[in-house]
């Protein structure tokens, strides 16, 4: 199974997991790029909605545009 940070991300922050978040925090001065996109999530998406719901929505525009989804997901 690959890694997917961004995802793993989401799914902590809409869960309240804030041990698993600072994890994937600490990983940013590994993987560079990752800060910079969790920033990212945090500014574009709706609070009021589920952030993981959201990311794989972004991800299903990028993927039927031909992009990449960018650090954290391999």
């Amino acid at each position: 199974m690959q890694n997917d940070l961004l995802l793993q991300y989401t799914e902590a922050f809409d869960r309240g997991d804030f041990d698993a978040m600072e994890a994937i925090h600490n990983r940013c001065a590994d993987i560079p790029g990752l800060d910079e996109a969790i920033a990212s999530l945090h500014a574009r998406f709706d609070s009021g909605e589920s952030f993981t719901e959201q990311l794989v929505r972004y991800r299903d525009g990028l993927q039927q545009r031909g992009e990449k989804a960018g650090p954290g997901h391999d």
